[in-house]
């Protein structure tokens, strides 16, 4: 039944019989995963004061999916050639859509139906949004507006795309009986130009001439060879609508045996006194009265109900405890939690493969844009970069980590005979985005506070007369392992200590010692 009136409303979609057969399918998959998100489970509603239980575990795996990659948010990191003038960029494009709520809708999108389209565009100031300048817009679709052709023989290649829906026309005469009009809006994008279509009004076609198709299409789940991706939903509706039946059912039950229905045996009903405190006699010999009892255990019932949630969250790749489940994990580490969530985390693994391109092409295209509407030029700016466009996207990671058991790693990988991690390595378990601008931050901190004495311990081999920062030591900047070194690790000191303290302090780590062909010389793991 819900399907017969979902697609009825596809019928009654804007271009009605227009729509190919892969098109009415795919908005008819649209329809029924929204509506279980939405927690419209039921095709029918039942009488007045009749139970009608709706647990909503769709809408529950999807969110739970969506905060556990997109919780901390997404970054991208530009070559070093590059950071200075295109991410501040960058942040401003992304300061201008919310990012983290365009991160929310785009995954929200994604997850419920499968696909998610971007439209890149550029706003011009007006009345409306009060702007004292255009900015690029990063416009999350309708899945259900967008209609794309791709090429016949390579699906990742989109030669047309249109966005086609019906929206009410204004009322205008402010006539209390005005019925609004239904208008058709059909916007048709090309690499060339954009053509719109509104109502009665005269087709307008506008030259962008970017050089590519300003939308993005980004997959929740890839399907090897087919043109859209999988939703979150498509296989937990069928088990949800499962649970929903049986749990109303056993509602049904319980509800009619909380209030049973009284027998009388040999006796007329009339003849007895009803109420609470009655106290009846002068039953005939043979007569009784009893009520209707449960003769069955409802433990069955409730079992399978078990089975049907743990099921799943099985297929829904959801944990248990993530739900709010009570679990005692006080001391559990990080590689328990690691294995504990171990399917929200190859889940995690394949989004980040499609959203994580997607978002990457979708700054490339508003860098291009932004160039071609403000006139600036980055590879002029930038003469030396091949590709003043390039970045890549990463998510933050989403589960805690023992800081402590990484600071003892690094400790120990420091004090091998010839050091097994680099100051950026360190600065990168430790969740630290640019290391090297931290490095060199550090480096100018250490040289404003050596004239004020908090330098701390000096350096083993200084020059008399000079401070650290005039020695000779090898710096980290530029030093590889071809040089031949030879470290001899002695100790690592934190905080000013040595000996066990963990909390190490990158600001106060010891220079140690190796052998060169000159003879005994500092050698600074950290190039401080």
């Amino acid at each position: 039944m819900l399907f017969n009136k979902t697609s009825q409303a596809v019928d009654r979609y804007p271009l009605g019989q227009e729509l190919s057969d892969a098109d009415r399918q795919r908005l008819l998959r649209y329809t029924i995963f929204w509506q279980y998100y939405l927690g419209r489970h039921w095709a029918w509603r039942r009488e007045e004061g009749e139970p009608q239980v709706t647990l909503n575990y769709v809408k529950a795996f999807i969110n739970k999916s969506i905060s556990f990659m997109w919780g901390k948010g997404f970054d991208w990191v530009l070559p070093d050639d590059t950071r200075e003038v295109v991410g501040p960029i960058l942040k401003q494009f992304w300061k201008d859509n919310e990012k983290e709520l365009w991160s929310w809708e785009c995954a929200q999108t994604g997850g419920v139906t499968g696909d998610c389209w971007v439209k890149i565009t550029w706003e011009d100031p007006n009345k409306l949004n009060g702007l004292e300048k255009g900015r690029v817009r990063f416009i999350n679709l309708n899945s259900a507006h967008c209609f794309p052709i791709f090429d016949e023989h390579d699906k990742s290649v989109m030669r047309e795309f249109r966005i086609i829906y019906e929206y009410d026309a204004p009322d205008r005469t402010k006539n209390k009986d005005y019925q609004p009009k239904r208008i058709k809006y059909m916007e048709i994008i090309t690499n060339e130009y954009f053509e719109i279509h509104d109502g009665d009004k005269p087709p307008k076609k506008i030259m962008h001439n970017l050089g590519f198709l300003p939308v993005v299409h980004i997959k929740n789940i890839p399907v090897a060879g087919a043109f859209y991706g999988l939703s979150d939903a498509g296989d937990l509706i069928t088990i949800n609508k499962e649970m929903n039946e049986k749990i109303t059912n056993i509602s049904d039950i319980i509800n009619y045996h909380q209030a049973p229905v009284t027998l009388i045996f040999g006796a007329r009903a009339s003849n007895l006194e009803k109420g609470a405190n009655k106290v009846w006699s002068g039953l005939p010999k043979d007569g009784r009265v009893e009520n209707l009892n449960m003769s069955t255990d409802l433990s069955g019932s409730q079992q399978y109900l078990e089975f049907i949630k743990k099921t799943m969250h099985e297929v829904g790749s959801i944990p248990e405890g993530t739900l709010g489940e009570e679990q005692a994990i006080s001391n559990t580490s990080g590689v328990a939690l690691q294995i504990q969530y171990q399917p929200l985390i190859e889940m995690k693994q394949i989004k980040a493969i499609t959203y994580g391109n997607a978002i990457s092409a979708i700054n490339v295209m508003g860098l291009k844009l932004w160039e071609k509407k403000t006139g600036s030029n980055l590879k002029e700016k930038l003469p030396k970069v091949d590709d003043p466009y390039e970045n890549r996207v990463f998510f933050r990671e989403t589960l805690p980590k023992d800081r402590l058991e990484m600071l003892q790693e690094i400790a120990q990988r420091m004090s091998m005979p010839y050091p097994l991690i680099t100051p950026p390595m360190a600065l990168q378990m430790l969740g630290e985005d640019n290391p090297q601008k931290i490095i060199e931050e550090i480096e100018k901190w250490k040289k404003l506070m050596q004239p004020m004495g908090m330098e701390g311990e000096p350096q083993p081999n200084a020059p008399e007369g000079g401070s650290e920062s005039e020695s000779t030591e090898p710096s980290l900047i530029g030093l590889s392992d071809e040089q031949g070194l030879n470290p001899n690790i002695s100790s690592v000191s934190g905080r000013g200590k040595t000996g066990g303290d963990l909390g190490i302090d990158l600001g106060s780590v010891r220079s140690s010692e190796y052998q060169g062909e000159g003879g005994i010389t500092t050698y600074n793991p950290f190039g401080f």
